[in-house]
């Protein structure tokens, strides 16, 4: 396959997807029709919530929000006066 063949399915993939993402997907959208639609559900599914997510790319994500959580702790409690007392007095 030549370079301008693989730029001309690229270009095709990125207008209609195929393959494990579509497929999960399509499979995602079926799953929220059917909870909305059978469930007695209080508020409304959405796709992403039906979406595969590989365990190692959740455990990233997770990992990457839980250093950004505390890292934003740290600058806030380093930002801010702590109050010193005087043993002496």
């Amino acid at each position: 396959m030549g370079s301008g063949e693989l730029s001309e399915w690229k270009a095709y993939y990125s207008i209609e997807p195929f393959g494990q993402e579509r497929d999960n997907w399509n499979t995602a959208v079926i799953a929220a029709t059917v909870a909305n639609y059978c469930g007695k559900l209080r508020t409304a599914k959405n796709i992403d919530e039906f979406m595969f997510i590989h365990p190692q790319i959740k455990c990233d994500k997770e990992t990457k929000k839980t250093l950004l959580m505390m890292q934003a702790m740290a600058k806030k409690k380093n930002g801010k006066a702590t109050p010193k007392t005087d043993r002496n007095a």
